[in-house]
């Protein structure tokens, strides 16, 4: 080799090293993105089947208010019980609003005009109304969207918290993902595909 000019064999060898360093990226590259893809349609999968499990889940919640309002109402003889007490579930399944909205006025005006009977039993329904949805709501949705009442309930009162009516249920939607990808291994197998590259 004249003066200034790498040898042959040493640049054969970079050529080599080059192709190698190439092939291992490329190789990287391709296993990332099936990981990412494969991630993508876990999310997009879960989206949808999540979503209907929740909205099931406070489907059976609204009926179960109504029938409570029903019975309650029925009982204190109010006319329009089944009118009104589709009415107020409905409110219920409102965050902000809830049966508060009208059962606690409702019960105030009962008083002040003289009618403990119907103060009283107005109060009651919403006290057994409320117990009731605390209790069953983060159990049932948790169940739906595979999170236990323990972590549901946080995720609940922190999104309604931080974000309003969208963070309440975008929040446990989204611990329900993690929870899945987790529990597909997406996580495990990202990390150790990253180990591998370090290695």
């Amino acid at each position: 080799a004249q003066g200034g000019e790498v040898p042959e064999p040493l640049q054969e060898l970079v050529a080599v090293l080059r192709a190698i360093g190439q092939e291992a990226q490329q190789q990287g590259q391709d296993e990332t993105g099936q990981v990412a893809a494969a991630a993508r349609a876990a999310v997009k999968k879960g989206t949808f089947g999540t979503m209907g499990k929740c909205a099931a889940a406070y489907v059976f919640i609204f009926l179960m208010t109504f029938a409570e309002l029903a019975t309650g109402l029925l009982l204190l003889q109010i006319e329009g019980a089944f009118a009104i007490a589709f009415l107020i579930a409905v409110l219920d399944i409102l965050p902000v609003l809830g049966t508060g909205t009208v059962l606690l006025p409702w019960a105030v005006i009962a008083f002040a005009g003289g009618n403990a009977r119907m103060g009283i039993g107005v109060m009651g329904l919403y006290l057994i109304i409320t117990v009731v949805r605390n209790i069953v709501e983060p159990k049932l949705v948790g169940k739906q969207m595979g999170l236990s009442p323990v972590v549901m309930l946080p995720c609940m009162i922190l999104g309604l918290h931080f974000f309003g009516i969208l963070g309440l249920f975008g929040v446990p939607l989204l611990a329900s993902f993690l929870k899945k990808l987790y529990s597909d291994g997406y996580f495990s197998e990202k990390l150790s595909g990253d180990c591998q590259k370090k290695n």
